[in-house]
This record gives C-alpha cells, sequence and structure tokens, in this order.
C-alpha cells in the first residue's frame, strides 16, 4: 500500500505546532499548568521527520543524489525560515538595548545573532541575552539544529536506512534517554538532545522502511487506532501537571510513533483534506517563528498598556503567529522559487546544448 501524500500527518504536524506554542505561552507567562506536557511534541516531530524524509529521500540517496546535494536541499527548506526568525528576535533585543538601556554588550548581541543566523549553537550567552539556551535569541532553536544534525548523518550512511538498522539505532538512541532524560536546549542539558533526536528520527526511518514494504493492510482499524492515539496524547500533553519522566519517555516510544505509523494508513477526503494541508504549511515556521513574535506582542503590549495581561498577550500572540508564520512561508517558498528559476534554466539550456 503506498501512498504519496499523509494528509492527517500533516494535520498532527500542525496540531502539534500549536501545542509547542500554548506550552511555551504558559512557561512564558508563568502559567505553567497550561498544556504543561506539550513540549513533547517535538518528538514527534523528530519521528515524523524520520518517516517523511525517509520517504522523500531515501530511494534518491540510493539512486545518486549526493549527500552535499540532499543537505542542500534540507537546508533550503530550513535556513531561510531560521534565518528570519533570529533576525526577528535579535531586532527586538537591539530595540531594548538601545532604547530601553539593556545591560547586554553590542558585541555579545552581535555573535548570538550570527551564530543563530548560522544555525549554530552558542554557549556564552548571558542570562540577559537568553542563556543558558544554547540559542539565546529563539529557543526552540535547538530542535532544528538537531535536525539538520541527524539529517547529515542519516544521509552519510546508507547502512541504516533499512528498517533493521534503522531500529537498532533508534533502541539506542532510546535506551540512552531513558537515562539521562529528553533535553538538547540548554548548556546543562545540551549533549543529550543528540541520543533524543537519534532514536526519535531513526524510529521514523525504520517505520517508513516498514511501510513501504507492505502490500496491503485493511484502513479501518489504523483509522480508529490514530484517533484513539491522537485523543490519549492530547489528554497526556493537555494535563494541567508535568508528566513524571517515565511517562514522558514511553510517550515518545510508543505513542509518538504509533501516531505516525496509523496516521500514514489514515485518509482525509474533502473539506478536511484542505484543513490537514493548512495545518502542516504553518507547522514548521509556527515553530521557527513563535519565540520572536512572542517576544514583539509581549513587549509592545506592556510598553503601550503598562502591565502584563497573560490573556489578551495570549491571544494577541496566537493570531500575530499564524499570521507572521503564513506570511514568511509565502515569501520564502515565493522567493526560492525566484532564486532557482535561473539556476534551472541555466542547467536545461546547458543539457540542450549537450543533447
Amino acid at each position: 500500500m503506498q501512498r504519496g501524500y499523509f494528509e492527517v500527518l500533516d494535520a498532527t504536524r500542525g496540531i502539534a505546532a500549536i501545542g509547542v506554542l500554548v506550552f511555551h505561552l504558559g512557561c512564558w507567562l508563568d502559567h505553567r499548568w497550561l498544556a504543561a506536557n506539550s513540549g513533547l511534541a517535538v518528538d514527534f516531530f523528530f519521528c515524523l521527520s524520520g518517516f517523511v524524509v525517509a520517504k522523500a529521500y531515501g530511494s534518491k540517496l540510493d539512486g545518486g543524489l549526493t549527500v552535499k546535494q540532499f543537505m542542500a536541499k534540507r537546508l533550503r527548506r530550513l535556513a531561510p525560515t531560521m534565518a528570519i526568525a533570529s533576525a526577528i528576535a535579535a531586532a527586538y533585543v537591539l530595540v531594548r538595548i538601545v532604547a530601553f538601556d539593556l545591560e547586554v554588550p553590542l558585541e555579545s548581541w552581535w555573535v548570538a545573532f550570527v551564530f543563530g543566523t548560522l544555525n549554530i549553537p552558542h554557549f556564552g550567552a548571558s542570562e540577559t541575552l537568553g542563556g543558558p539556551q544554547v540559542f539565546p535569541l529563539n529557543g526552540p532553536q535547538y530542535s532544528l539544529f538537531l535536525e539538520v544534525v541527524v539529517n547529515l548523518l542519516w544521509a552519510c550512511d546508507r547502512r541504516f536506512r533499512g528498517s533493521a538498522g534503522a531500529l537498532a539505532i533508534a533502541v539506542a538512541g532510546y535506551s540512552a534517554t531513558a537515562v539521562c532524560g529528553l533535553g538538547g536546549a540548554e548548556v546543562h542539558n545540551f549533549w543529550t538532545g543528540f541520543p533524543r533526536v537519534i532514536g526519535t528520527f531513526y524510529l521514523g526511518v525504520g517505520l517508513y522502511d516498514l511501510y513501504r514494504k507492505r502490500d496491503d493492510t485493511p484502513a479501518t482499524y489504523h483509522v480508529a487506532a490514530f484517533y484513539g492515539l491522537a485523543l490519549i496524547s492530547l489528554a497526556i500533553m493537555l494535563a494541567p501537571v508535568t508528566a513524571p519522566h517515565w511517562i514522558s519517555w514511553l510517550w515518545t516510544a510508543t505513542f509518538s510513533p504509533l501516531l505516525v505509523w496509523t496516521g500514514a494508513f489514515t485518509p482525509v477526503q474533502g473539506r478536511g483534506r484542505q484543513v490537514a494541508l493548512w495545518l502542516g504549511r504553518i507547522s514548521f515556521p509556527l515553530y521557527a517563528l513563535h519565540y520572536p513574535t512572542f517576544q514583539w506582542v509581549n513587549g509592545l503590549y506592556q510598553a503601550v498598556v503598562g502591565r502584563r495581561d497573560s490573556l489578551p498577550i495570549m491571544l494577541l500572540t496566537f493570531g500575530a503567529a499564524i499570521t507572521v508564520s503564513l506570511t514568511i512561508e509565502e515569501l520564502t517558498r515565493s522567493g526560492l522559487q525566484a532564486w532557482l528559476r535561473p539556476l534551472r534554466l541555466s542547467r536545461a539550456t546547458q543539457n540542450v546544448r549537450q543533447s
């Protein structure tokens, strides 16, 4: 059973990105009961990424696509939005330095901006600037750095693209996270992010290899399982108390991959398909841009109103983050297409001449 597109997985990814936004709003505005476990969506992103990247590029890499070409394609997808997010966050901090005497040296601000734009972890940022987060201007960016790293690892070694090799790597990653936890965002737990992303990403790779080898599977059972798993996952993520480590780990090891697996067999039709595609469209830019958007909304609101009101700030951030995400997604997509068009024409002309 082979399908070209997985609409329900797009929808799930978009809902997960919204969950991360709500979770972070709760953290930033001191309401930590709000979607207290939605940070686990990051592990779902990694697992789904392994599944989707293996589908999109596995056969191409085996057929002659070089690692350099693969990474260029991945960076064309990820880098522009990450750079824009860094620029938006850096502009906010610069305004605070200049207009409100924020005690951050301009050299430190510049280093953080350059590192964020290049997607390089920064271990020396002050707390005033955003430390001990390894991406002080945009904390959630750590997972995008880990995504790029694991993409490169996967592309470099074809031995682990099949289900057996991929699942063996996944078991090793999950075994490590059972002990060291699910970290990666801050200096003290940065290195624990590597087994986290390796375990979840390679589990997605192994799932896709199993998926593509199946001839046919009755979809009814998968549909029911998917919606049941989704409801239980929502209950866990929206719970007002932080789950203990063993529950978080168990969810990443079972529910997350099962959502990917059953979602791959779950069809979406009619208007639901359009909603799913829209949710998939905003998922990555919303994740990359939601913290810089919050910074501006929160800062401007307090400057204008003179106080910090959680509910209005949350609602304004939500609306602004969706709007900014759609705008940046459209700009980067159309801009990239415009930039690539001359290159494609040049290659086509060369092919004609050679023939």
